[in-house]
């Protein structure tokens, strides 16, 4: 089981003390690092724009990204991005704006050479041992170099699931090659030594090396505060070492001198069999000299040990300074004097940092906020602007430009196709053909492009979810919302070449009237895309729904076939496919009103003239109809030619609008599944 300060985890209490920086890099790619990290500071923080400025300079120069700040993550225009290692650290700081008390990394280094792995680690290295913060780091790692193997305070080498070593990187060869007896091989001593000990226990039979493991930790209580200062993981101190040194220490003390013990950073382990008690001793000598020459300085500052760089989190905290456990570590092997001192500085301690939280509070004009205090650090609705914001940004750095071009070219290209249709009766079917295009284009270009570039987008929304960024609604609200104001932007550059080429009805409001039902259209193509986007696990499993998802509705839209020649176990997707609602409604607005030009039935194709009713007799005075000559009304191709309602617009409009909430509904409850499922 996993503990958080010494209670079961849950993902609402990681949230709000851990982070973790997933193995890809899930970020918005157009957005540059100085943008990425000024948005997740809106998000994660309530600090003042000043404040909020600092901060995000201070990240970019700790992570030492301030010659990459303001070149994109992934270049678009032919210049260069930024690279591996750099992206890896971009990563990596938007999981530290909130000053988080661990950062928790998965294979940091995958991906990257050995050159910029290396510098990936000494970044983690400085953030953890820095004295302007107390953060631990955890990561998992694979193959790493000397120089990065070293760098870690902790080795934890797992086996089957079962622990096979903890200790320092140092001592991990030796306790293998004295305790474990399995390693020294010819060669060894030139190999890397992380590779020889994953090779070591690669190796070896299932079960060895942990139960090798639980019966060292029987002797020595690897669990306990007091492990940190045994088998090489205080001073450099093997066992073996510190029991002689304690040996030198009462020698010493009979002589009247005073020795101090050194070691080879634990290289050479003892058997299980030595005295614990001894190398408790000799430990308490050393520990209590240094502290008492700290305390007695002052209680300015703590003892400068090893237990410093590799300490646990404690009951408390302390910005700006190494974590209070040590304090317990001390204290354990203190004499009552050294405690009592150890037990004031760590209270003097916990109120220099509430002090500093004071005063923070007050440089900042009340803008101040305890990022721990609440479930997220704004509120839903400044969520959602932050994430608009966002969400616009990268639409227009990534999206637009090639979007309006797109649309544009089509338009332009529809308006030639159809150019100039004239008002006859054997152009009629040009004219649908027209209409079923732009319903075509319209919604099959949202419905493809949604699908495939969503599932990109929700890697992203689990990474910042999981992390506590924001809800799910205010990232599905401003997606939606931002992708349907520029397709309405696209969809106008669209329309205005296509409808007035084409030679359309040129009333304003019939050309109103369909682009308001290509908007709902595109709405619907939108949300319907979102939908199939989050059920897809990648963009290709999207391009393998799409086809499946998308052709049935366009069959049943009312163009290629009517609704007596539909089977019937196939009339509930007639009734579902909203590509023939808004069909329905460009073919009412263009057809309803007005007759066809006479057509001369001795010279012209008349295709409409031998259907029963289709004349307009009024227009000819009442006649009956002259000789030779057939006008027909152009209604007629909406209630006889298709079987539509003629007064379906208003009805249809507010079906569209039912149907776009219906399936936003059910692409947010999808999203929210699936990011609470993962990640509660």
């Amino acid at each position: 089981r996993v503990l958080l300060n010494g209670t079961k985890a849950t993902a609402a209490g990681f949230k709000t003390m851990a982070n973790y920086v997933p193995q890809d890099d899930d970020m918005l790619t157009s957005l540059t690092p100085r943008t990425q990290l000024e948005y997740v500071a809106r998000l994660r923080t309530r600090l003042g724009a000043a404040d909020r400025d600092e901060r995000v300079a201070t990240l970019l120069r700790q992570m030492r990204l301030d010659k990459c700040a303001d070149v994109p993550i992934v270049a678009r225009d032919g210049s260069k991005g930024v690279s591996g290692g750099q992206r890896k650290r971009v990563s990596i700081a938007m999981e530290l704006a909130n000053e988080p008390s661990a950062l928790m990394l998965d294979e940091p280094t995958s991906g990257l050479d050995s050159s910029m792995a290396f510098e990936c680690v000494s970044a983690l290295s400085r953030l953890a041992r820095s004295p302007a913060r107390s953060l631990n780091v955890v990561c998992t790692i694979h193959q790493p170099s000397v120089d990065s193997f070293f760098s870690f305070d902790e080795l934890l080498l797992l086996s089957a699931g079962r622990v096979v070593y903890h200790g320092a990187p140092r001592g991990g060869r030796g306790y293998f090659t004295n305790q474990v007896q399995i390693l020294q091989q010819e060669g060894d001593d030139y190999k890397n030594p992380a590779e020889v000990v994953l090779d070591a226990v690669s190796d070896a039979a299932p079960g060895l090396l942990a139960d090798a493991w639980d019966a060292a930790s029987e002797t020595v209580d690897w669990h306990s505060p007091r492990r940190k200062l045994t088998a090489a993981r205080f001073n450099g101190l093997s066992v073996s070492e510190a029991a002689a040194a304690a040996g030198k220490k009462k020698k010493g003390k009979k002589n009247g001198a005073s020795a101090t013990a050194t070691g080879d950073n634990g290289e050479n382990y003892a058997d299980e069999k030595e005295d614990f008690t001894t190398t408790t001793k000799a430990t308490k000598l050393q520990l209590s000299d240094d502290v008492s020459r700290a305390l007695s300085a002052g209680f300015e500052t703590a003892p400068k040990t090893a237990a410093d760089d590799d300490s646990d989190d404690g009951d408390v905290a302390v910005k700006g300074g190494h974590c209070c456990d040590c304090c317990c570590l001390l204290c354990a092997f203190c004499d009552d004097n050294n405690k009592r001192r150890v037990r004031a500085w760590r209270r003097r301690r916990v109120l220099a940092a509430l002090q500093r939280r004071e005063t923070q509070k007050s440089s900042s004009s009340g803008t101040y906020y305890d990022d721990r205090n609440d479930a997220y650090p704004i509120s839903r609705v400044a969520q959602f602007f932050v994430l608009l914001r966002r969400a616009a940004t990268d639409h227009v750095r990534s999206k637009l430009r090639i979007q309006l071009t797109v649309a544009l070219g089509v338009g332009l290209l529809y308006g030639l196709v159809f150019r100039n249709l004239e008002n006859t009766q054997d152009q009629y079917d040009m004219r649908l053909s027209a209409l079923f295009m732009a319903v075509i284009y319209n919604g099959m270009m949202c419905v493809s492009q949604t699908s495939i570039l969503v599932p990109l987008e929700k890697r992203v929304l689990l990474r910042e979810y999981q992390n506590g960024y924001y809800a799910v609604f205010p990232f599905f609200a401003s997606a939606i919302l931002v992708r349907f104001t520029f397709q309405a932007l696209a969809t106008t550059c669209w329309a205005i070449p296509f409808y007035f080429m084409a030679g359309l009805d040129p009333s304003l409001v019939r050309f109103a009237t369909l682009l308001c039902a290509v908007y709902l259209l595109a709405l619907i193509g939108l949300v319907y895309g979102f939908t199939i986007g989050t059920v897809a696990k990648s963009p290709q499993k999207a391009q393998q729904l799409l086809i499946p998802c998308i052709m049935p509705l366009i069959i049943f839209c009312g163009f290629l076939l009517q609704y007596d020649g539909v089977q019937i176990y196939f009339r509930p997707i007639w009734f579902a496919s909203f590509f023939r609602y808004a069909f329905t409604i460009l073919v009412v607005n263009e057809f309803k009103r007005g007759n066809f030009d006479n057509c001369d039935l001795t010279k012209d194709f008349c295709p409409l003239a031998a259907y029963e009713g289709s004349r307009d007799d009024s227009s000819l005075g009442g006649l009956g109809g002259i000789v030779g000559t057939s006008v027909v009304k152009r209604k007629f191709v909406i209630t006889e030619i298709l079987d539509f309602d003629q007064d379906a617009i208003p009805k249809y409009f507010y079906i569209l609008i039912i149907y776009a909430a219906c399936l936003a509904t059910t692409a947010y409850y999808i999203l929210r599944h699936q990011a609470r499922r993962r990640y509660g």
